[in-house]
């Protein structure tokens, strides 16, 4: 069975509801993106790749709805557009949040927070709305990240936002340090490596926990071995490190993990003892899965938004 980006899912935190909205999907060489990966290592763990041996991670939002009503986007896909790299065996097909955000009856003015784990494209695609003067596509939102990131972006950083996001995010974005509770029973918690600000997030309720990776962990196997790098860090060695703390929380009872740019699914447990730990993907129902585009060509660089 070959792997595919998950399409809408959900999953409840005590009374907090969790539900990822995909945006699209990237696929991308294994060996050269999960640095210290081998052939062999993705040859015994091809249900994570696609018919053409790459590996595929969703992309999209997380949508949090919390008990007194408030709802928060976490991070806000690639946006309507389609970058393929073909010489690289790279592809980020985009285009579908605000579909994904309709299906579940909500329209962009009823989201009150978005909070950024970082500023990488895929991660800011639907900041502003090209489509009418470059306003913030949430208009009525917070947006929130943490300090470190926002001053790295505001540098000579490439990857990131462009300056129409950076305009529009600048009289409005709430800067943050540290460990922060942007809302109840939502927590900011940095985890820099990959950017320098990068944060992960978790989120409590009743007892139950579930930490949201953002991009310290982008693949399952990367659980199993927290020491394999992803080419776009920015501090590999932070990185590792931030991995490693995050695996330690999930020896909290009752945790949870949901790793945004995972196929098939994005809700999982942590499983310890004494192999190394592994996901298992069992506590929610399997989700319907997006449908792919067509296969771009060798020469296209890019595409329209997907539909």
């Amino acid at each position: 069975m070959t792997a595919q980006p998950i399409g809408i899912s959900s999953m409840t935190v005590g009374d907090i509801r969790l539900t990822l909205l995909p945006d699209g999907y990237h696929r991308c060489d294994p060996v050269a993106t999960f640095v210290g990966s081998s052939p062999a290592d993705w040859d015994a763990h091809a249900y994570l790749l696609d018919e053409r041996g790459r590996a595929v991670m969703t992309m999209g939002a997380l949508l949090a709805e919390l008990p007194g009503g408030e709802r928060v986007l976490l991070d806000l896909g690639f946006g309507p557009r389609t970058l393929v790299l073909a010489e690289l065996a790279m592809e980020f097909w985009g285009g579908r949040l605000l579909a994904s955000l309709a299906e579940v009856r909500l329209r962009p003015d009823d989201v009150d927070l978005v909070v950024y784990s970082h500023l990488h494209a895929d991660h800011v695609g639907w900041t502003t709305d090209r489509a009418h003067g470059n306003a913030l596509t949430f208009g009525r939102a917070r947006h929130v990240l943490s300090h470190a990131e926002w001053d790295y972006w505001r540098g000579d950083a490439i990857g990131g936002p462009d300056a129409a996001d950076l305009a529009a995010l600048e009289p409005r974005v709430e800067l943050v340090d540290g460990d922060f509770d942007v809302a109840p029973g939502l927590r900011v918690v940095p985890t820099p490596g990959h950017t320098p600000g990068h944060c992960s997030f978790l989120v409590e309720s009743r007892g139950e926990r579930a930490v949201v990776l953002g991009d310290a962990i982008h693949c399952p196997l990367q659980i199993t071995h927290p020491e394999w790098a992803f080419s776009a860090d920015v501090n590999p060695g932070a990185a590792v490190q931030a991995r490693e703390a995050l695996l330690r929380e999930f020896d909290a009872p009752h945790t949870r993990v949901v790793g945004p740019h995972f196929p098939d699914a994005v809700f999982g447990r942590v499983l310890g003892g004494p192999v190394a730990r592994r996901v298992a993907f069992d506590v929610v129902p399997p989700a319907p899965l997006q449908t792919l585009a067509p296969e771009a060509g060798p020469d296209d660089v890019l595409l329209p938004p997907l539909t």
